[in-house]
């Protein structure tokens, strides 16, 4: 898997101030942790604002409107709560309890930082620009599904190991329609290198895939909904609670576990949106008069990723609205809606798609 190009690591070892005789990965390395740390994090945090904001607003609560300056601090205050929480001290040395802690830490952060080398956040940040790069975070979904059925069976009890079968059901149920729109999205812009997604829209919304061929669109619907699906997003998110199950996979999750569950989870809805963005939604491209931008000032790369971010934020949002506007659905309804739904509207879109291009021309 070769590196996109020169590009990025003349600006990032301009920008951190690092010699050229300092190895590639030792740049790639500080890149990765300043995307983290500055852009990452952050975004997420934003993000879990604005979704208390959301909530408040809907469900008029207190808390997220009012502690704090316009309630910011009540994210601050969960978070110290939870923690705080202990397990109980039979619990703490049963080895089975250890065992379970090593796979749920070791699973989400092996999904949460093995994906940050691959995020099309502009294309200075393309690290990695392969005919695989729009399958790598596709994969990184899937790895944090595994995760959580790594933790599951981890714990042992009857009611994790029966969570487990809901999870797997419902996360196969969205992988494959998801798969589906992703070829759509390749068929569209000729490949699947970020690159060429990107270089197959404009910055203006006509220009976009959605609005460039009505199957994508379809396809773009199918993919974000599907991504919901395989990450346990709500509405599709009872295969997780499994109240009938007293907790079924997440049986036992509680405080700092609970806090890094949820940090994870938001992590991966930004991911997902993320990736929808490039693909269908115009990516990270600038107005025309920008293009000729002498060397790619760095101040263009900024506004890349304004632009980016700021789409994937809110279609994050529209995610949160839909989850707090909608009725949880049972996990057999959830497969029901794929199968039945879902998956015949991603052949549609499959085809459609690849009849658009034939007849119509594209890359």
């Amino acid at each position: 898997m070769a590196l996109a190009n020169s590009t990025w690591e003349q600006h990032w070892r301009a920008l951190l101030g690092i010699s050229a005789e300092t190895a590639q990965g030792v740049v790639a390395a500080g890149a990765i942790l300043v995307i983290l740390f500055g852009v990452i994090i952050p975004a997420v945090g934003v993000v879990s604002y604005l979704f208390r904001k959301l909530g408040a607003d809907l469900q008029a609560r207190v808390g997220p409107n009012q502690a704090g300056a316009a309630g910011f601090l009540q994210g601050l205050a969960d978070l110290l709560k939870l923690l705080q929480k202990q397990k109980m001290k039979s619990e703490v040395t049963s080895a089975e309890s250890q065992r379970e802690g090593s796979f749920w830490y070791f699973g989400h952060t092996l999904v949460l930082y093995s994906s940050l080398a691959v995020l099309p956040l502009g294309s200075v940040f393309l690290f990695v620009n392969t005919d695989m790069s729009a399958f790598l975070p596709f994969i990184a979904a899937l790895a944090a599904v595994l995760a959580t059925l790594f933790s599951g069976v981890a714990r042992g009890g009857v009611a994790s190991f029966l969570g487990v079968f809901r999870v797997s059901a419902q996360a196969v149920a969205g992988a494959v329609p998801a798969l589906f729109a992703l070829l759509c999205a390749g068929l569209g812009a000729g490949g699947f290198r970020w690159e060429a997604m990107a270089k197959a829209q404009g910055f203006y919304p006509w220009s976009w895939r959605v609005f460039v061929n009505p199957f994508e669109l379809l396809a773009f619907l199918v993919f974000f909904a599907s991504g919901m699906v395989l990450l346990s997003i709500p509405p599709f998110s009872s295969a997780h609670p499994s109240s009938d199950l007293r907790g079924g996979v997440l049986s036992g999750v509680f405080g700092r576990r609970f806090a890094w569950l949820s940090f994870s989870r938001t992590y991966a809805l930004f991911l997902w949106s993320l990736i929808s963005v490039v693909m269908f939604l115009g990516a990270w491209n600038l107005p025309g008069f920008l293009d000729g931008a002498p060397e790619r000032e760095r101040w263009v790369f900024v506004l890349e990723l304004i632009v980016v971010l700021s789409k994937t934020v809110s279609l994050m949002l529209l995610a949160g609205w839909i989850e707090r506007a909608s009725p949880r659905l049972r996990t057999d309804h959830v497969t029901d809606l794929v199968w039945w739904v879902f998956m015949p509207a991603a052949l549609v879109a499959l085809i459609g798609t690849a009849l658009w291009e034939r007849l119509w021309g594209g890359p």
